[in-house]
């Protein structure tokens, strides 16, 4: 038979009521300052300290404060601004535009940034410019390059730099050479680099040994042939110019390095000979083999 114990009246713990008067506060020791941003990038700010659990529970999230004159700011300020917010800097390879039959006004190659505004267009277009490598491989390449540049005022002068890839290309056959005649047209240019194909730096000759042999030796193109074949004075009239890139391409020679050290030179002696007497730097540099590509000349 089970037994109940009943306890007598006076041995009844009293009943433990909340006191809903009491106002609720939050512990710092249970909830700690929120130190952590919330994922949400419009809800933090890095110039405002971290909102507190309280401070959230009672007044919500603080939206972050928007910055609406950023076009206030001196056009000397933006355009750095305006670099930095490029997701990607590097090189511009006109022959991909030219491949996809792009509108030289508004080029594939130019970043979604640009098309933001109407009256941010042309000014993140020439901050793109300004820290872009532009790639020129062909005839073509020149032709839309000169287009796009040519559609507003003042973005041949924003060029600072030139990768002429297939420079030797050029037979000397016309009164001017193209792309030394885009170079110069970008007056702000500072860097070019101009790319040369062994077999245009050097040429094969049969010569006969003490054998009566035939056996075919690597000669020297002059470094002086070079220069006006190539038009190269038109490098004198790039006032900007600071650094000029001579790269060859092809089988490792070093008849041909001494070529390209010695058309360097004679570079560097003329532009030390000018009336401003402009101080460049020649840098030599090799192209290894790859694999082989057609191209659409």
């Amino acid at each position: 038979m089970p037994v109940i114990i009943v306890s007598r009246p006076e041995e009844q713990q009293p009943t433990r009521r909340r006191d809903l008067s009491a106002s609720f506060e939050l512990k710092s020791i249970d909830f700690p300052p929120l130190y952590t941003r919330v994922l949400s990038s419009q809800y933090y700010s890095a110039a405002e300290p971290a909102q507190s659990w309280s401070d959230m529970i009672q007044h919500g999230l603080r939206p972050r404060p928007s910055f609406t004159r950023f076009l206030d700011l001196p056009k000397e300020i933006r355009l750095p601004i305006w670099t930095l917010a490029f997701p990607f800097i590097g090189q511009i390879a006109v022959r991909d535009a030219v491949k996809r039959g792009d509108d030289p006004k508004k080029p594939g190659f130019l970043p979604v940034l640009c098309f933001t505004s109407k009256k941010t267009f042309e000014e993140t277009v020439v901050s793109f410019i300004i820290a872009s490598k532009i790639l020129v491989c062909s005839y073509n390449d020149n032709l839309f390059l000169r287009a796009f540049l040519e559609a507003e005022n003042g973005r041949f002068e924003q060029v600072r730099q030139l990768d002429f890839e297939f420079f030797s290309r050029y037979e000397g056959n016309t009164t001017e050479n193209a792309d030394l005649e885009l170079a110069v047209q970008c007056t702000g240019v500072r860097i070019i680099k101009l790319g040369f194909h062994k077999e245009e730096l050097t040429y094969y000759r049969l010569v006969e040994d003490s054998d009566m042999l035939l056996q075919c030796s690597t000669q020297p193109y002059k470094a002086t042939d070079l220069f006006f074949k190539y038009k190269l004075e038109r490098l004198l009239d790039c006032d900007m110019l600071e650094t000029i890139i001579i790269e060859h391409s092809g089988y490792f020679s070093p008849t041909t390095e001494a070529v390209a050290e010695e058309l360097g030179a004679m570079l560097r002696e003329m532009f030390g000979a000018k009336v401003s007497k402009q101080v460049i730097e020649v840098v030599y540099t090799r192209k290894g083999r790859r694999a082989r590509q057609m191209y659409d000349w």
